[in-house]
């Protein structure tokens, strides 16, 4: 884009009969090429994200959302003086998590690091 910009700038100063000058022709170039991407970015293609599988074939949840997801579910049954039990088990359920559940062994720990966070917040 920017290139297309320096070589209009360069044939409409020549035409005007302008004196061309090479480092106001990269700086104009450049701010409109920058000002075009921003105000078309639906005209550029983005680079496509890899889709990870689990599993069951089901899309693995971005880093994070998990623990940001379990910290959601571990305040709101805290608040309903859930036990130990339930809270795991509720981490386990595809439907309460809203994504891949955890393991046994998973929902344990992340019972515990939730702990840990409510607590100290």
């Amino acid at each position: 884009m920017q290139v297309g910009y320096v070589i209009k700038l360069a044939i409409e100063a020549h035409v005007a009969g302008e004196k061309i000058d090479p480092n106001k022709l990269y700086v104009e170039a450049t701010a409109k090429a920058r000002d075009l991407v921003r105000d078309m970015s639906w005209v550029f293609a983005k680079k496509e994200e890899e889709i990870k599988l689990d599993a069951s074939g089901k899309p693995k949840p971005k880093k994070g959302s998990k623990g940001e997801r379990s910290y959601e579910v571990y305040r709101e049954m805290v608040s309903k003086d859930a036990t130990r039990k339930e809270i795991i088990e509720a981490f386990q359920d595809e439907e309460v998590m809203g994504m891949t559940p955890h393991t046994k062994s998973g929902a344990t720990t992340y019972f515990y690091n939730m702990k840990r966070k409510y607590e100290a917040s």
